[in-house]
């Protein structure tokens, strides 16, 4: 099922949660479907992030929380590396001079936003994961946190070659979340280096 289906199918009261908004594609289409829900989104990148802010304000998206931060297991400051010519693949990365330019980031931690906790409880909720390989950071976070016991689908952008940046792969993501008590819609696949997975809560 691709994403925007899945944001459709929410109630009007609805959450969609995302992280790595990106310029605010998702987010754009989440803010007119829930006129009673509402949307949370988080893009690191200062420039994207300009670019996502101008998005919400010339579509009149009132029911947007968008925040300039990456998501993680503690609270920090982060480097992103940078690339002018492709606004998603900019990921988090060490602060060492080589490769290209980087920009200190905040991280934030999911148990630092309770009032996000407070706000989604009760409702159907799907969580956007685009994180360009720290994607079982966010989802370690979201636990910590006791947030993930309140979403219902979490929908993923699974990439070996940027999982392997943090020392970790595929296989690792489907064993966090089915101890988190979700399966996955389509299964590991082994055939593509890069694809999109929907874990449903079971």
């Amino acid at each position: 099922m691709q994403l925007r289906d899945l944001i459709l199918r929410l109630p009007k009261d609805g959450v969609f949660i995302d992280i790595g908004a990106n310029a605010g594609i998702f987010t754009l289409i989440a803010s007119a479907h829930l006129q009673r829900g509402r949307i949370f989104s988080f893009e690191p990148n200062p420039v994207v992030f300009a670019d996502f802010l101008r998005n919400l304000e010339e579509n009149e998206c009132r029911n947007v929380l968008p925040l300039n931060a990456a998501i993680g297991e503690r609270g920090d400051i982060l480097e992103l590396a940078m690339f002018e010519t492709h606004s998603g693949a900019g990921h988090l990365t060490s602060a060492s001079p080589d490769g290209p330019p980087k920009r200190s980031v905040a991280c934030l931690r999911m148990r630092d936003l309770p009032f996000l906790q407070d706000i989604i409880v009760g409702r159907e909720v799907v969580c956007k994961i685009d994180v360009e390989g720290a994607e079982r950071t966010v989802i370690r976070s979201l636990a910590d946190s006791g947030m993930l016991a309140a979403i219902d689908r979490v929908f993923i952008e699974i990439c070996a070659h940027h999982l392997a940046r943090f020392s970790t792969d595929p296989e690792d993501i489907y064993a966090d979340l089915k101890a988190q008590g979700f399966r996955p819609t389509y299964g590991l696949q082994t055939t593509t280096s890069s694809y999109d997975e929907l874990f449903e809560r079971n």
